[in-house]
């Protein structure tokens, strides 16, 4: 009697295995199918795409699912648990949301940059080279890693990059103004990076390059920070100028080349790109202006 319960609890988790996929899949198709209709379109689109939204919908599917599968399971011979069922079915749902992200990159999503990888940790993941995009690169070459970092990812071939503002970038005092600091603060650490840059590539032989993006208006000034490490991972949150220590608060992104899709495909390569684009159409630095 036992291992009949047994058996029939076996395949009713394979059933509900079954039936959470299904579900998941019906889910996309009907929201597909509603994009006609206003109403029902924009409940669907709500349940597939708002967390709550989503929340609510996994768990009513997957009750309801388990409680079908259960209360038809004697008919056919055997027993299903319904809240092993709903667990069963619910987990699927949450591993197929989670599939969707990662086949385009996006692996995980963090609330700060200072609670998930700061740039301590981002330092000692990289094994080869690294570039970033930022306006001064302040915190992250004031990190006691960073001197280390450069010495040990020394590739020659892909050295590492910083593309950067310029110290004389107007937007520079605008935001000094904003964030209510002394006149010179954000431009003075702008250019002790440069000098701790430079010191770095005369005194400990550090293959590295730094160039200025051009920003002649706001629109110009880069609102992404972007750090990819090894050519397969990317870090990604943005700037808000004129607010104190922002950049440790502000949320992350963590994208990864390395997913389901091909290496021109995802998230990855489309930021990949952008920066590719912009470090082409910017100034090299020559390590003597500024400093």
């Amino acid at each position: 009697m036992e291992l009949k319960m047994l058996d029939g609890l076996t395949i009713g988790s394979v059933l509900a295995g079954v039936l959470g996929t299904l579900a998941v899949v019906w889910l996309e198709k009907m929201t597909a199918l509603a994009k006609g209709h206003r109403t029902l379109g924009r409940l669907l689109f709500l349940a597939s795409n708002k967390f709550l939204w989503r929340l609510i919908a996994a768990a009513f599917i997957s009750v309801l699912t388990a409680w079908v599968l259960s209360a038809t399971a004697p008919a056919l011979g055997f027993q299903v648990s319904t809240p092993l069922a709903a667990l069963i079915i619910f987990g699927l749902l949450s591993i197929s949301l989670q599939w969707r992200f990662s086949n385009i990159g996006i692996h995980s999503a963090q609330s700060s940059v200072a609670s998930g990888t700061n740039y301590s940790s981002a330092l000692s993941l990289c094994r080869d080279n690294f570039s970033f995009l930022g306006t001064g690169a302040y915190k992250l070459v004031s990190e006691p890693r960073f001197k280390e970092t450069l010495l040990r990812c020394n590739d020659s071939q892909n050295p590492i990059r910083l593309l950067l503002s310029s110290p004389d970038n107007p937007l520079i005092r605008q935001a000094e103004q904003r964030a209510g600091v002394a006149p010179g603060t954000y431009r003075h650490n702008l250019i002790s990076s440069l000098k701790m840059l430079s010191e770095l590539r005369k005194e400990r032989s550090a293959k590295f390059e730094v160039r200025f993006y051009k920003s002649e208006t706001e629109r110009d000034f880069e609102n992404f920070r972007m750090m990819f490490i090894d050519d397969d991972v990317l870090l990604l949150s943005y700037n808000i100028y004129g607010n104190r220590d922002t950049g440790r608060n502000t949320p992350q992104l963590v994208l990864f080349k390395s997913s389901m899709k091909s290496s021109a495909g995802g998230f990855y390569a489309a930021f990949r790109g952008y920066f590719e684009r912009l470090w082409n159409s910017s100034e090299p630095w020559d390590f003597h202006d500024y400093v």
